[in-house]
């Protein structure tokens, strides 16, 4: 980043006031209302909107048509609302809301996140925010009550009105979230459950919703006695007023949303206590609240979770703090809860864990269901064996039958398997039928019972199986799962251990005396063997990208290199759809030695740890996983050395989450991590996406854009060898409400002389965190401020360093930075 693009950022960064406080006005004059229109979202100019605002306020006369213009183009350009140019005058504008900006319309009951970002914008919250760096110095008491000298809570119950805005800002929050979890979640309905309650409910109004879901529940709304007091009736509600720090009433439902992230760990437990006295021993206890990752990125979630847990920190007690889920999970059970469950897909920011009282009596069923698991683990290769076996059938043909796919008994199968092998006598119908019923099990055959006949069973390809199918040009997943289960291969794997005793030595080095890809290249029926099972995965990713990938196109490229190409069936595929493109093939001689001929196409045999051949775009596919990070980094430097300096980098390689969860997609990672490490040097792996950029841009490449479109375990990155400029991402209505927190963040920064501390005269070391700095240094890192570094060999362990861009921050030789613009104004204070 050049040293004009750092002052750009930063100075964009330190006046991220401006968009919270756009927001502020806009809802402060009604705009949202007015340009929805009921529903017509007609563009409307400033002219326009600003004689709707005086008719709606009963002004005496118009407002400033443009300085509404102004905050209009900020809050567009930010993607709340959509700019109109009208046809034949470009100087003349109208807007509308956008999907986005539409959230600030009130709905049904009257919600919006414009309530919120009132709450927000109240002076007593901003008169706090440049205080957040004394959190760091002194955590002991949070910027708000340092300023005011009371909570926050009990600023609100002081007042009736500011008690209002405050739960409705909480309601425009809950509402939609628990709709969406009572449209799809069933946790409520489980037999024998009748009383729910809602801890730290506020108005009531969620308890209210559920209980209106489920008839004959009783609800009972908890929350401080002043709260409590101006709740509005609900039917079938209770309003009780108590401190859920002494006692949490009794129900067979605990329901806790937005509570637990106001308090420290050891408030958590209290609470968390009285929750699990509270319940039957079939009791249900309901946690919702925001989740932040367990590691630091720059999307627009993570840093909306980052700036929302600054003002945690601003507003409430300095020491609690959003927590990860398994930073929440650990506090449940501790408190005697099990059974977790986290589900994700009700809304961007808040995540429902449901737990169960442990009962005594289930421990046994939970041992069983256990010893359940760990056999089907234990017996898990039987799977791509039976794949396997039904490959070598050629069952998967017999029952596409040529794309007719009706379903197929075990003895049918059997005769139509002797007919194709030329057996002399049929195969054994139990045995395929047991194969055929474990891969029905695992979603790659579908099982269909006859009519009247529920013993008699015939099957047909599920979708899944339908990928063991040779596509149209002969390559299917057959050949991957044939590759894969040679003896040589299943003779490694009970050496895998010894690759955690001893890793310089991959297992099937160990048993066979030669890496795996030498022990391909020694026989010709072998390689061909791993070609056809390289095809069968980079194929059909290869014509996912073709269809809506431009960029092997872009002006002036004219040669392209695949390094590690193998066939060169890939680079071929490129060069037919781009005939101005001349393709090269590189990879170890005795690869290409068997390579077919690709018209546009010329074998070169190499070693890319000696040189890589020039060309304008290097592209490599599955390749950086198979070599360590020193190696990696060899073969980046002779990439980066073989491109001009406007070049493409394409690197295509398997992601790894930061986080492991049990979705399919990670434990498909997972296992091939583990495949990598039996079959290839056992010190190379699968990457993140961050690392995997990070050892590309070591060696000089930047410009960084990734692609996940393309299949689900494949990301597509594309680096230059001179950066591109890119726009600024745009941001939803909830990381705008909370953008005060980055300034000021900043300014904490400043008044702790964080920059200078950091940069130690130029050695920019990272410097590890503590607990209330670390969240001000996560914000930052988020925004491209610091660059968070974890540290070797502790992956828990965080240290920061600043970016090109925080260098502003840092006098220069004249003694100036842009620490300068940042003092807050004493009039703020």
């Amino acid at each position: 980043m050049e040293d004009k693009e750092a002052r750009l950022r930063m100075m964009y960064l330190a006046n991220l006031i401006s968009v919270p406080m756009a927001l502020h006005a806009a809802v402060k004059l009604h705009i949202p209302d007015l340009l929805w229109q009921g529903g017509a979202n007609l563009p409307i100019s400033p002219n326009q909107l600003a004689a709707l605002i005086q008719s709606k306020l009963g002004l005496a006369t118009e407002p400033d048509t443009a300085n509404l213009q102004r905050i209009l183009q900020v809050l567009a350009s930010h993607g709340v609302f959509e700019e109109v140019l009208e046809s034949g005058n470009q100087a003349a504008k109208a807007f509308r809301l956008t999907h986005i900006g539409q959230t600030l319309v009130p709905d049904d009951q009257g919600l919006s996140l414009g309530a919120y970002i009132l709450r927000n914008s109240q002076d007593a919250l901003v008169q706090a925010w440049p205080h957040l760096y004394e959190s760091v110095l002194d955590p002991r008491q949070e910027a708000f009550r340092r300023v005011h000298g009371v909570p926050v809570y009990e600023y609100y119950t002081k007042d009736s009105a500011r008690n209002l805005l405050m739960q409705r800002a909480m309601s425009c929050l809950s509402m939609p979230f628990l709709r969406a979890v009572l449209e799809s979640y069933d946790g409520f309905r489980s037999e024998g459950l009748k009383t729910v309650v809602d801890v730290g409910g506020s108005s009531g109004s969620c308890v209210a919703v559920i209980v209106d879901r489920c008839p004959g529940w009783q609800g009972i709304n908890f929350d401080l006695p002043d709260v409590v007091a101006d709740a509005p009736q609900y039917k079938g509600v209770t309003h009780i007023g108590g401190n859920m720090f002494d006692f949490v009433p009794e129900g067979d439902v605990i329901f806790m949303k937005g509570v637990l992230a106001s308090y420290s760990d050891e408030e958590c437990k209290k609470v968390l206590e009285n929750c699990h006295k509270a319940l039957p021993e079939n009791g249900k206890f309901i946690l919702c609240d925001t989740v932040v990752p367990e590691a630091t990125d720059d999307s627009e979630r993570t840093r909306m979770l980052l700036v929302t847990d600054i003002f945690l920190m601003t507003f409430h007690a300095a020491n609690c703090r959003n927590r990860t889920e398994s930073g929440y999970r650990k506090l449940c059970e501790a408190a005697g809860f099990t059974g977790f469950r986290a589900h994700y897909n009700f809304d961007h920011f808040t995540t429902l864990m449901e737990f169960q009282k442990r009962r005594e009596r289930e421990s046994s069923m939970e041992e069983k269901e256990a010893r359940l698991r760990m056999m089907y683990l234990a017996n898990l290769i039987s799977v791509p064996m039976a794949l396997h076996a039904a490959v070598k059938l050629h069952i998967p043909d017999l029952l596409w039958q040529g794309g007719a796919n009706l379903p197929i008994s075990p003895n049918q199968l059997a005769a139509l398997i002797q007919t194709k092998l030329g057996l002399a006598t049929e195969p054994d119908t139990a045995n395929l039928q047991r194969i055929l019923q474990v891969l029905a099990g695992h979603g790659v055959l579908e099982e269909v019972l006859e009519s009247g006949n529920q013993a008699a069973k015939a099957f047909r390809l599920a979708h899944i199986g339908q990928t063991l199918v040779p596509d149209d040009h002969g390559f299917s997943f057959g050949d991957y799962i044939l590759r894969n289960s040679q003896d040589a291969f299943v003779q490694a794997w009970p050496h895998l251990h010894e690759s955690v005793l001893d890793p310089r030595q991959e297992a099937f080095k160990r048993v066979h005396g030669v890496p795996v890809y030498e022990y391909y290249t020694r026989d010709s029926t072998c390689n061909l063997m791993m070609q056809r099972a390289m095809n069968s995965i980079s194929l059909p990713f290869m014509r996912a990208v073709l269809e809506s990938y431009d960029g092997f196109g872009s002006g002036g490229l004219k040669r392209i290199v695949d390094v590690g190409g193998s066939s060169g069936s890939c680079v071929a595929m490129i060069v037919e759809r781009y005939p101005g493109l001349q393709g090269i093939n590189f990879d170890l001689p005795e690869v290409v030695a068997d390579a077919p001929q690709h018209k546009g196409v010329t074998h070169i045999g190499g070693n890319m740890l000696d040189y890589v051949p020039e060309g304008d775009i290097i592209f490599m596919k599955s390749v950086l996983n198979s070599y360590s990070d020193e190696e990696c980094k060899k073969v980046l430097e002779n990439c980066h050395k073989a491109l001009p300096e406007d070049g493409k980098f394409i690197l295509c390689d398997m992601a790894m989450p930061k986080v492991s969860d049990d979705s399919e997609r990670t434990r498909m990672l997972l296992v091939f991590d583990i495949f990598l490490m039996t079959f290839h040097a056992a010190n190379c792996r699968n990457r993140t996406e961050s690392e995997n950029r990070k050892l590309c841009e070591a060696v000089g490449f930047t410009g960084f854009k990734a692609f996940y479109n393309f299949d689900h375990f494949t990301t597509f990155m594309e680096f230059q060898k001179e950066r591109e400029r890119h726009s600024v991402t745009r941001r939803t209505i909830m990381y705008l409400a909370n953008l005060i927190s980055v300034p000021t963040a900043l300014h904490a920064a400043v008044k702790q002389n964080i920059p200078d501390l950091l940069w130690q005269g130029g050695t920019n070391l990272p410097i590890p965190d503590v607990v209330n700095l670390q969240r001000i240094l996560q914000d930052l890192a988020s925004h491209g401020v610091l660059e968070e570094v974890p540290e070797s060999g502790n992956q828990g362990a965080k240290a920061f360093r600043l970016t090109h861009v925080a260098r502003t921050l840092v006098p220069n030789d004249h003694g100036f930075s842009l620490v300068d613009s940042r003092r807050p104004d004493p009039r703020a204070q």
